[in-house]
Protein backbone atom coordinates (compact mmCIF):
# COMPACT_ATOMS: atom_id res chain seq x y z
CA UNK A 1 0.00 0.00 0.00
CA UNK A 2 3.20 2.07 0.70
CA UNK A 3 3.58 2.03 -3.01
CA UNK A 4 0.25 2.85 -3.96
CA UNK A 5 0.18 6.02 -1.53
CA UNK A 6 3.61 7.29 -3.37
CA UNK A 7 2.12 6.98 -6.57
CA UNK A 8 -1.39 8.78 -5.82
CA UNK A 9 0.80 11.36 -3.52
CA UNK A 10 3.10 12.00 -7.09
CA UNK A 11 0.02 12.10 -9.58
CA UNK A 12 -1.63 14.92 -7.58
CA UNK A 13 1.00 16.49 -7.21
CA UNK A 14 2.13 16.40 -10.84
CA UNK A 15 -1.20 16.76 -12.13
CA UNK A 16 -1.92 20.24 -9.47
CA UNK A 17 1.44 21.95 -10.10
CA UNK A 18 1.96 21.45 -13.89
CA UNK A 19 -0.96 20.99 -15.65
CA UNK A 20 -4.07 22.41 -14.21
CA UNK A 21 -2.84 25.85 -14.65
CA UNK A 22 -1.82 24.99 -18.66
CA UNK A 23 -5.44 23.83 -19.18
CA UNK A 24 -6.82 24.96 -22.55
CA UNK A 25 -10.82 24.93 -22.68
CA UNK A 26 -11.35 22.04 -24.19
CA UNK A 27 -9.68 19.89 -21.98
CA UNK A 28 -10.98 21.45 -18.23
CA UNK A 29 -13.71 18.95 -18.12
CA UNK A 30 -11.59 16.00 -18.77
CA UNK A 31 -9.29 17.91 -15.71
CA UNK A 32 -11.89 17.70 -13.51
CA UNK A 33 -12.77 14.26 -14.01
CA UNK A 34 -9.09 13.49 -13.35
CA UNK A 35 -8.95 15.45 -10.01
CA UNK A 36 -11.82 14.17 -8.74
CA UNK A 37 -10.45 10.44 -9.70
CA UNK A 38 -7.59 11.41 -7.86
CA UNK A 39 -9.18 12.38 -4.60
CA UNK A 40 -11.53 9.20 -4.94
CA UNK A 41 -8.46 6.80 -5.62
CA UNK A 42 -6.64 8.60 -2.35
CA UNK A 43 -9.71 7.91 -0.19
CA UNK A 44 -10.43 4.15 -1.43
CA UNK A 45 -6.52 3.59 -1.07
CA UNK A 46 -6.30 5.07 3.01
CA UNK A 47 -9.47 2.85 3.69
CA UNK A 48 -7.69 -0.25 2.18
CA UNK A 49 -5.36 0.74 4.20
CA UNK A 50 -7.28 0.69 7.76
CA UNK A 51 -8.84 -2.69 6.58
CA UNK A 52 -5.24 -4.25 5.89
CA UNK A 53 -4.35 -3.35 9.65
CA UNK A 54 -7.52 -4.43 10.89
CA UNK A 55 -7.51 -7.88 8.54
CA UNK A 56 -4.01 -8.31 10.05
CA UNK A 57 -4.75 -7.37 13.37
CA UNK A 58 -8.16 -10.08 13.39
CA UNK A 59 -5.80 -12.64 12.12
CA UNK A 60 -2.72 -12.00 14.86
CA UNK A 61 -5.79 -12.41 17.45
CA UNK A 62 -7.47 -15.58 15.79
CA UNK A 63 -3.75 -16.89 15.48
CA UNK A 64 -2.50 -16.39 19.37
CA UNK A 65 -6.36 -18.16 20.35
CA UNK A 66 -5.42 -21.21 18.61
CA UNK A 67 -7.78 -23.65 18.20
CA UNK A 68 -10.84 -22.08 16.16
CA UNK A 69 -14.22 -22.45 15.80
CA UNK A 70 -15.41 -23.03 11.89
CA UNK A 71 -17.55 -19.79 12.44
CA UNK A 72 -14.48 -18.16 13.43
CA UNK A 73 -12.14 -19.45 10.36
CA UNK A 74 -15.04 -18.96 7.97
CA UNK A 75 -15.42 -14.78 8.93
CA UNK A 76 -11.30 -14.42 8.70
CA UNK A 77 -11.47 -15.96 5.47
CA UNK A 78 -14.44 -14.01 4.22
CA UNK A 79 -12.86 -10.43 5.66
CA UNK A 80 -9.71 -11.33 3.62
CA UNK A 81 -11.38 -12.23 0.94
CA UNK A 82 -13.17 -9.31 0.40
CA UNK A 83 -10.23 -7.42 1.63
CA UNK A 84 -8.21 -9.09 -1.52
CA UNK A 85 -11.27 -8.52 -4.04
CA UNK A 86 -11.67 -4.60 -2.76
CA UNK A 87 -7.34 -4.38 -3.09
CA UNK A 88 -7.50 -5.97 -6.68
CA UNK A 89 -10.37 -3.35 -7.91
CA UNK A 90 -8.02 -0.40 -6.65
CA UNK A 91 -5.12 -1.78 -8.34
CA UNK A 92 -7.32 -1.80 -11.70
CA UNK A 93 -8.72 2.19 -11.25
CA UNK A 94 -5.30 2.91 -10.19
CA UNK A 95 -3.53 1.84 -13.30
CA UNK A 96 -6.82 2.76 -15.67
CA UNK A 97 -6.59 6.63 -13.64
CA UNK A 98 -2.48 6.49 -14.18
CA UNK A 99 -3.05 5.89 -18.06
CA UNK A 100 -5.76 8.19 -18.14
CA UNK A 101 -3.35 10.94 -16.26
CA UNK A 102 -0.87 9.81 -18.98
CA UNK A 103 -3.13 10.60 -21.57
CA UNK A 104 -4.07 13.87 -21.11
CA UNK A 105 -0.33 14.88 -20.18
CA UNK A 106 0.28 14.15 -23.42
CA UNK A 107 -2.62 15.57 -25.14
CA UNK A 108 -1.58 18.88 -23.11
CA UNK A 109 1.68 19.02 -23.69
CA UNK A 110 0.95 18.33 -27.85
CA UNK A 111 -1.07 21.14 -27.70
CA UNK A 112 1.27 23.51 -25.44
CA UNK A 113 4.18 22.85 -28.03
CA UNK A 114 1.84 23.54 -31.00
CA UNK A 115 1.22 26.66 -29.15
CA UNK A 116 4.72 27.69 -28.46
CA UNK A 117 6.01 26.78 -32.03
CA UNK A 118 2.80 28.66 -33.73
CA UNK A 119 3.90 32.09 -31.24
CA UNK A 120 7.63 31.91 -32.66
Amino acid sequence: MEFYNDEVRFLTILFEKYFTAMVERENIEATKAVAASLTELDEMRSTLEERLYSVDKQVGTLAAKGDLTEQETMVARNDYQLLEDDLAAFVQKFRALKSTVFQLTERIAKTERAKHLISE
